[in-house]
């Protein structure tokens, strides 16, 4: 997936001051001295002017509680990084935002990932935070299903098919990964979008291509049919209820079954150290307000159809091109609060690193499966 594209500059209309003519003109001097100046204004508008109120704001009556909390997790997170503490100079708010600005490129210096952010819990009571973001490389992690449904007809590989279906149970059932077939799943509208646009190219067809249009409607019956029946296969609680015992009794026969099976333990081991974390439970724990602008998980993560088939281009011509046009992505995220003393920083995403790992491996495994 691209990146974003770069947003362009906004250069506002020229529009012509008091003094000037429609053509951009000076109006014509008398005695040297011009009727009036195409631009001016007082010396003092170059100055900038802190806000004075003769009595305070409601907002802001309790300003010394809020600096005095301020400056306790200022102190807190100073110590924990070893820098030195800003001083709160000036009248409230603009001194507590030079601090801000002081500390956040500080501690940029430290670590270009670590955020700095002023948040106020529902008591109204304010600290400093650092917020660390996981970085999932614009990719799409798209799991395929053909390879697995096709696998299932064969009885010589049903301890493969088997112990596929527990690792993709606890995907689905746990770590939250979309199925296609899940009613208002993103990829299942895109195969509804790709499927109306090739209906309508029907009949710009020329006749020969009969054939090929007869086998688009058996590619999408099976699509539909075999997908909510591995669909079913995925919420059942049995296979991910036999997970552990069918990755104890799974004996791999060649190198690609040591493969599966070094991946399978892998998610079981994740799973039993995260026995009920989503892979979106750490997403979107900071409201940005750009929703509409950004590229949510289950865009970029979900089971679906195929890898190798007659509409995939399509599909994803579909999914880049809408998703190239959003510029943020919804991605874990850490947060450390410095309302108290912190012995060390606490930024873990070791359940991402090895799931997103783990992902990866997989994908692998399926598409490569025989």
């Amino acid at each position: 997936m691209a990146s974003a594209p770069v947003a362009r500059q906004f250069y506002p209309k020229f529009r012509p001051q008091k003094g000037c003519l429609r053509n951009g003109k000076r109006r014509p001097e008398i005695g040297g001295v011009a009727l009036a100046s195409c631009f001016s204004r007082p010396a003092f508008l170059n100055q900038p002017h802190p806000p004075k109120t003769g009595r305070p704001a409601s907002e802001l009556a309790c300003y010394k509680k809020v600096e005095q909390e301020f400056s306790a997790s200022l102190n807190n997170l100073c110590i924990l990084y070893g820098l030195r503490v800003p001083k709160l100079v000036g009248l409230f708010p603009m001194n507590i935002q030079k601090a801000h600005a002081s500390l956040s490129a500080a501690l940029e210096e430290k670590d270009r990932d670590l955020q700095l952010r002023i948040m106020q819990d529902e008591n109204g009571r304010v600290s400093l935070a650092t917020i660390k973001t996981f970085n999932t490389k614009t990719t799409l992690y798209y799991l395929p299903l053909d390879n697995v449904w096709e696998l299932m007809k064969k009885k010589d590989r049903k301890s493969e098919s088997d112990l596929l279906l527990s690792m993709l149970a606890y995907l689905y059932q746990i770590a939250g990964v979309p199925h296609f077939c899940e009613n208002y799943s993103y990829l299942g509208e895109i195969y509804e979008m790709v499927a109306d646009w090739q209906e309508e190219q029907k009949d710009k067809q020329p006749e020969e291509d009969q054939n090929y249009r007869k086998h688009l409607e058996q590619h999408y019956s099976l699509l539909y049919s075999a997908g909510g029946i591995m669909l079913s296969l995925l919420a059942d609680s049995k296979n991910l209820g036999r997970f552990s015992g069918r990755v104890r009794r799974f004996r791999p026969k060649d190198e690609k079954g040591e493969g599966l099976q070094a991946c399978a333990r892998g998610l079981l081991k994740l799973y039993r150290r995260f026995p009920r974390r989503s892979i979106t439970d750490n997403m979107g724990l900071i409201e940005e307000n750009t929703e509409e602008n950004t590229v949510r998980a289950d865009q970029y993560i979900s089971f679906y159809w195929s890898n190798n088939d007659c509409i995939i281009d399509n599909v994803m011509e579909y999914v880049n091109c809408e998703l190239n046009e959003l510029s943020q992505m919804e991605e874990p995220q850490s947060i450390q609060y410095f309302d108290a003393p912190q012995a060390r920083e606490n930024h873990d995403f070791s359940f991402e690193q090895t799931f997103f790992g783990l992902l990866n491996d997989l994908t692998d495994i399926l598409n490569d499966l025989k």
